[in-house]
């Protein structure tokens, strides 16, 4: 078995590996063994735990599974898009960029998703094109708090002057 990992996920005492050339490893005992499952011909996304089922994508595909064992497939909307990195916040809401090779700065598309099957393309002014995205995770910040210790350990806060940190 050749590839190279794309994402892990964990969900209902199962974890999920994807690999690029579209095949997952699952395992239902902490990793010590492992079954190799064909799913696709290639893979774009990570998997991600939606709470009820793994989902990966294929470009406009998703696959989908409640054991990442049997996966079906079914085409998202709309089909000229392609899913790359993906994240979903606790209230289901979808979030992910496109998937490609040199698909950044004015070629960088960012979608949001309630289903993860009928995707809404962002207008090019909602973000900043940047560099390639390489992971994605859901996480919230409130405007103008700066950033709050998580440990009480320090943390760094920015000013609009200079950056500077905080013990």
């Amino acid at each position: 078995m050749r590839g190279y990992v794309i994402g892990m996920a964990y969900g209902s005492g199962v974890g999920v590996m994807a690999s690029g050339n579209g095949h997952i490893c699952r395992t239902t005992d902490g990793g010590d063994n492992w079954e190799y499952v064909p799913v696709s011909q290639g893979l774009s996304s990570p998997p991600i735990w939606t709470g009820s089922e793994f989902f990966v994508y294929e470009g406009s595909t998703l696959h989908r599974s409640a054991d990442g064992a049997s996966w079906q497939s079914e085409p998202i909307s709309p089909g000229d898009i392609s899913i790359g990195q993906i994240a979903r916040s606790p209230g289901g809401t979808f979030v992910a960029t496109n998937a490609g090779w040199m698909v950044w700065y004015e070629k960088q598309k960012f979608f949001r998703s309630e289903d993860g099957v009928s995707w809404e393309v962002l207008p090019a002014e909602a973000f900043a094109g940047s560099h390639p995205i390489y992971f994605m995770a859901h996480g919230e910040v409130t405007p103008g708090q700066g950033a709050r210790p998580s440990s009480g350990r320090g943390h760094e806060r920015r000013s609009s002057s200079r950056s500077r940190t905080e013990r």
